[in-house]
């Protein structure tokens, strides 16, 4: 495997540990949906597909929902619905 695709997958393992952490904070949901943008665009292994571009969509809507508000407290819906897009693999 190639150092940058290393670190890029090093990277998404980072923020989905911080999202698991944190599901309230707006800013690790934000690096989790660039991460996984990030993935999507360099075609990085199997998870260069329409799943992987969803989740970041999702990581990035959550992160602006969830803009301006505290970072403790409950899950916003779309983090603790079926498809859990920020869980580690």
């Amino acid at each position: 495997m190639h150092a940058a695709k290393f670190t890029t997958l090093r990277w998404f393992q980072v923020c989905q540990k911080l999202v698991s952490i944190n599901p309230c904070n707006s800013e690790s949901l934000y690096l989790l949906g660039m991460a996984q943008l990030l993935i999507y665009d360099s075609g990085i292994g199997a998870s260069a597909d329409e799943k992987m571009l969803r989740d970041a969509q999702q990581s990035l809507q959550a992160s602006v929902d969830l803009e301006g508000k505290p970072s403790s407290g409950e899950a916003p819906a779309l983090l603790t619905g079926g498809d859990r897009f920020f869980c580690i693999f």
